[in-house]
């Protein structure tokens, strides 16, 4: 609390929203449909609206099923093939890219709505308070009854110097103040996830970390499109990367640590000396590939730009490769990497997230945001806080990537 005003963290709901929290994330909801991203479609606000709803009147996820959706939503009939009528798969994957372009644009909103990939019901974060600090509790002891003197005569001794009977106990109420604040402490440490452990390990409240995201090349002739999906500082970004610097920018506000996102093409050495930084993506990135190649694996690229690859430095005839030529929602697996390492170029901290393909980078920042995946992959490092360089691999079905699996590791 600054100036008598408590500050708010979004946090994600756990448990059944309040009937305030309802309130918010209805009227939220209303004002979302309105942004352009939204308004111009009629299958968008349709599905958002109903899966919103029924998640906020507490109905099981089990009742927000694909065929559901589509007999309710979109007036499919109770017996249609979803196989060949993938529409709910395809509105809730642009609902998905929606969202992350929506609060990318308004990282700042107080009520976020998420639909996570593999599920159709929503799940929510909402702005509170902070809890205010604990108080220091003081244990008061106090001294023994009173205890009169018998009527028989007995011999009286006087000590020299006898302590007064409320002193005596000070020290058993220390340690007693003591024991409270290790148990407290130890508690609020045990309290902290994978994902935690993860993020403070790479920065401070005091610094600010450099969320660094590459820029999509331009083709060399005019590519006539309707609305843009993206803009920043006048480049295209890709919304896969979009997605997971969305993700990175939460885990890091939820930890109150400030991050600001930048171009690769517009980031320099000395603002990578100066901050912590997390790379996103590999073959648009110019700080990925320059920084990767002190790492034991690396990104490399054919002359032709027609393949790409992570080949293990030390025996370059172990690699993982793409065909770029294949289109995306045609590729069976993809590649990607996830590493810590200070960086001896810049002596900062830093996080590499990417993947050969867009569906690698997406599976690698799910496994770093996600505390199930981010616990396997810290127990395969063997430490919490080391440096080390791990490899996964994700299956993509219909462009759509699945669970990170680790194919490779490098610790030290």
């Amino acid at each position: 609390m600054e100036n008598g005003i408590a500050s708010e963290t979004s946090h994600p709901l756990t448990q059944p929203p309040t009937e305030d929290e309802r309130r918010r994330i209805r009227d939220h909801l209303e004002n979302l449909l309105t942004d352009p991203l939204f308004n111009n479609s009629k299958r968008l606000p349709a599905f958002l609206r109903y899966v919103v709803t029924e998640a906020l009147e507490g109905h099981a996820e089990a009742q927000i099923k694909e065929r559901t959706l589509g007999i309710v939503v979109f007036g499919r009939s109770a017996d249609y093939d979803t196989n060949a009528d993938p529409v709910v798969r395809m509105t809730a994957g642009e609902v998905r890219k929606k969202l992350a372009q929506y609060y990318y644009a308004h990282h700042n909103s107080e009520v976020q709505i998420e639909v996570p990939l593999g599920s159709y019901m929503p799940r929510f974060r909402c702005s509170r308070p902070e809890t205010p600090p604990i108080p220091a509790v003081i244990a008061v002891i106090s001294p023994p009854p009173f205890q009169p003197f018998s009527e028989e005569p007995e011999a009286i001794i006087t000590p020299l110097a006898e302590p007064s009977s409320s002193w005596k106990y000070w020290p058993l109420a220390l340690l007693l103040v003591e024991v409270l604040v290790g148990v407290i402490a130890w508690r609020i440490a045990v309290r902290q996830t994978s994902v935690d452990r993860f993020w403070t390990s790479l920065t401070d409240s005091s610094k600010q970390v450099l969320i660094v995201l590459p820029a999509l090349s331009r083709a060399p002739q005019p590519v006539p499109q309707t609305v843009p999906l993206y803009h920043f500082e006048a480049a295209s970004v890709a919304i896969e990367d979009a997605q997971v610097a969305t993700r990175i920018s939460n885990e890091l506000k939820l930890r109150k640590f400030n991050s600001h996102l930048v171009l690769a093409t517009a980031a320099s050495l000395s603002d990578l000396r100066s901050n912590p930084f997390v790379l996103i993506g590999a073959m648009d990135n110019v700080w990925t590939m320059r920084l990767s190649q002190t790492l034991p694996f690396a990104f490399e690229r054919s002359e032709d730009r027609r393949y790409g690859r992570i080949v293990d430095r030390k025996n370059p005839s172990i690699f993982w490769s793409e065909d770029f030529s294949i289109p995306n929602a045609q590729i069976p697996q993809d590649y990607g990497i996830i590493a810590r390492f200070t960086d001896p170029t810049t002596e900062q901290p830093s996080v590499l997230i990417a993947g050969i393909s867009a569906e690698g980078t997406l599976a690698a920042g799910e496994a770093v945001t996600t505390p199930r995946y981010l616990d396997m992959l810290l127990k395969a490092a063997g430490h919490p806080s080391g440096g080390f360089e791990a490899v996964i691999e994700t299956k993509v079905i219909d462009g759509r990537s699945g669970p990170p699996n680790i194919v490779a590791m490098r610790t030290w």
